[in-house]
């Protein structure tokens, strides 16, 4: 599936290879149709860090229970192992919207090239995983609490 015909263009998310998608469809009754959707896909974010383009890839499996438009509310049942109800009119059930929101809802809010990205340097910009500048960086700008501690030294003289 292309990412245009999902809405993952608009979220800003870049799919790297295509997306392996699995569904399995089982039929309840005449108005209610369980999937089960594995979604395995690499995509490019950027490190929050250093800005510098990674792939990240997400591993996910969801449950969805299908309900026809219009069907008796009190006779449906939810399944156990269904994590959520969707809807579908007609004869299609279209899972692209769940797929979709799958990918963005396991993209972290904040995602690292590496656990030991060491960023930008707050002053001059470099890039600190490749090199080495020569600024000043006040500690301060380290501790974003440090001025609580000075209130606490405070507090504590006579």
């Amino acid at each position: 599936e292309n990412t245009d015909s999902i809405g993952l263009v608009n979220e800003g998310i870049v799919l790297l290879k295509p997306a392996k998608i699995e569904v399995v469809l089982n039929k309840i009754t005449e108005d209610e149709i369980y999937s089960s959707t594995k979604i395995d896909v690499a995509v490019s974010l950027s490190c929050s860090r250093c800005l510098e383009v990674s792939e990240y890839n997400i591993d996910t499996q969801s449950n969805v229970e299908y309900i026809k438009l219009g069907a008796k509310i009190d006779s449906i049942k939810e399944s156990e192992n269904s994590t959520e109800i969707s809807y579908f009119d007609g004869d299609i059930v279209d899972i692209s919207d769940d797929v979709r929101q799958n990918i963005i809802l396991n993209i972290p809010v904040k995602s690292v090239c590496r656990e030991d990205c060491s960023g930008l340097c707050p002053k001059c910009g470099i890039n600190l995983n490749f090199e080495k500048c020569n600024c000043v960086v006040l500690k301060s700008h380290n501790e974003p609490f440090s001025k609580l501690k000075d209130l606490l030294v405070n507090k504590k003289s006579p």
